[in-house]
């Protein structure tokens, strides 16, 4: 992360984003191993380091697929992807940006959920944020029905992104 320009929201998201990956343990998310931050002159710089994942984000491991994924991969990445969602919900934590290219694969070809940079706690929601093509739709029509973000944006939200 580097901090040259960033409003106070950026700036504050990374430090979320830092908290919260530090703050899980589970073998459904990607582990944050450590987070640096240095000063270099003027410049302020920021490093999370993560747990690698040699097989690559699930978005890559589909597009190389020509008929599709056997369906007992897809059972099983379903009740990963599922279980690692139900364990930040129970954490109180949202994803807010879960898609193919935010699951990670093992070596073992296990899913492991990343990027907690719009990420949230369940209390702390103020924006809506996260790819339109996987938000659910009251997500998407928040704004032309004048409805605040916190009484739209919650668990059943990150399940609708899911599938």
């Amino acid at each position: 992360f580097d901090g040259r320009g960033r409003d106070k929201y950026e700036e504050r998201k990374l430090h979320d984003e830092r908290d919260i990956s530090m703050s899980l343990r589970h073998p459904g998310v990607v582990q944050a191993i450590a987070a640096f931050k240095w000063a270099c002159g003027p410049e302020t710089h920021r490093a999370l380091v993560l747990e690698y994942c040699a097989g690559g984000n699930l978005e890559e491991r589909v597009a190389r697929e020509e008929c599709g994924l056997p369906i007992d991969l897809v059972l099983q990445y379903a009740s990963e992807i599922l279980d690692a969602l139900a364990y930040l919900h129970c954490k109180e934590v949202l994803h807010r940006d879960l898609s193919l290219d935010n699951v990670m694969l093992t070596t073992l070809n296990h899913c492991k959920l990343t990027d907690f940079g719009l990420s949230t706690r369940t209390e702390a929601v103020t924006r809506l944020v996260g790819k339109p093509c996987y938000m659910a739709p009251e997500i998407l029509s928040h704004a032309s029905h004048g409805v605040s973000s916190e009484e739209v944006y919650g668990p059943p939200a990150d399940v609708f992104s899911f599938g």
